[in-house]
């Protein structure tokens, strides 16, 4: 946290350096190349500002620890950034990215996907056409999320694992009792009841409650953005 704090100082010394030096230089007539080299400086500070102002946000969330039920692999990583695969048993391995014909390539279900990286994504088609109207639902997300699919439908995962839910222990809270961003199955991972949500961010936080493993906004049970605290009722039986 010390190094991000380092650069945004960095980035707003050099700036307003070369905001001082351009006034100056332009009293004195220098050159335009020494002019358009401070310009760049500028322009660099101002990049680097941001970039650290985005690892400060990113670094405001960590990923609780995700375990198989037979103990033998797990995740547990403060950033979900550059994941090697868990070796895990026969039974209970993660597949990699790609498509997947459900009652053939996978059994119908409830399915754990993990992102590899930064971010992944998945989509439930009803085809394998690639058409747009297929899609049944779909979404990018940065930790994990469970989905059910049906027989005769497509599971297509980008730069993601899956695996059966059934061989995902209970995920876990932090050892202060706060869960972080991700998908939950209440009753498993997160005993139902009233839970008070706190939002990370200036710019608010999101949630949504749904149904079942169907993540389709028809299937949404209550959802909400919203800024500072919000109550949240959660039962048996659906994901949150």
């Amino acid at each position: 946290m010390n190094d991000v704090y380092t650069y945004i100082m960095l980035g707003c010394v050099i700036g307003i350096a070369a905001i001082i030096l351009i006034g100056v230089r332009k009293k004195k007539g220098a050159s335009s190349f020494l002019t358009g080299t401070i310009a760049i400086c500028a322009l660099f500070s101002v990049a680097l500002f941001v970039f650290a102002t985005l690892n400060y946000i990113g670094l405001q969330k960590t990923d609780p620890e995700i375990k198989f039920n037979n103990n033998s692999a797990h995740y547990n990583s403060t950033k979900n950034t550059n994941l090697s695969k868990p070796a895990t048993e026969t039974t209970s391995k993660w597949m990699d990215e790609g498509m997947y014909k459900i009652g053939v390539d996978l059994q119908p279900g409830l399915y754990c996907i993990y992102a590899q990286g930064e971010y992944g994504y998945f989509s439930v088609t009803s085809s394998a056409t690639g058409s747009l109207s297929d899609i049944v639902f779909n979404d990018n997300f940065t930790t994990w999320t469970f989905v059910e699919v049906k027989a005769g439908e497509y599971l297509q995962i980008l730069n993601a694992y899956v695996a059966p839910a059934n061989n995902i222990a209970p995920i876990q809270p932090n050892a202060d009792g706060r869960y972080n961003e991700g998908v939950y199955r209440v009753g498993t991972d997160i005993p139902a009841g009233e839970y008070k949500a706190f939002s990370s961010s200036d710019v608010g936080a999101y949630y949504a409650v749904y149904k079942s493993g169907r993540l389709a906004l028809t299937n949404i049970e209550s959802n909400n953005l919203f800024n500072n605290t919000h109550y949240i009722s959660l039962k048996d039986g659906q994901l949150f």
